[in-house]
Formats: C-alpha cells, structure tokens, sequence
C-alpha cells in the first residue's frame, strides 16, 4: 500500500515508522522541512516530499493521504492546501489524537 502522512510529530512519526515497517510505502511531509529530513532517516524507507503539492505527485493514483496535526487552524490550513491538490474519488483521513474524520470525494 502507498499512503502520505503530513505531520511529523510524535503520533505522525510513530505511524510512518509503523507503516514502513509493515512494507508500505509512506511519503512525508511537514510544516517543518528540517523534521522531514530527521524522520525520513528514522524511519529509513520513507520518501521524503518538501511540499504537499510534492507529497500527492509522488502518489500514484487513488491516493491515501493521512493529515495527523494539532487540530485548529493547521488542519484547516493544511487541508485547505491539500485540497487544492486532490481529486475527486481520493481519501483524505484528518486526525488530531483526540477525533478523526474521513473525507473521500475531495472535490
């Protein structure tokens, strides 16, 4: 399976972590392109992406992209420039520790 994660953080980190273990291909992306750099190495097999726009070209189609940041205003930023990038009929999963929505039918 291929999936992108945006954010990096301790919940973010440990999924990529889990994810490319289990022989998925995981690409990443934060707000914070140093964390990116520091997770990739970690994680060893995660494809690195400097930008969302990045992030969804390196997916093939059907994409899966989970959005783990603090809830509030970067997620709404980050899906509001995700959804710029997205088509119809690919899945957006939003969580932020506390709740998580599934969004399919970006359009």
């Amino acid at each position: 399976m291929q999936i992108g994660t945006i954010g990096l953080g301790k919940m973010g980190a440990d999924m990529t972590t889990y994810l490319v273990n289990g022989r998925h291909q995981v690409v990443v992306t934060d707000r914070k392109p140093e964390v990116v750099e520091v997770e990739t190495a970690r994680a060893s097999g995660a494809v690195p992406a400097k930008s969302l726009a990045e992030l969804v070209e390196k997916l093939a189609a059907a994409r899966a992209v989970w959005v783990i940041v603090p809830s509030g205003a970067p997620t709404e930023s980050i899906l509001g420039e995700l959804a710029e990038h997205l088509k119809v009929q690919q899945s957006l999963l939003a969580t932020d520790g506390r709740k998580w929505q599934r969004g399919c039918g970006i359009d």
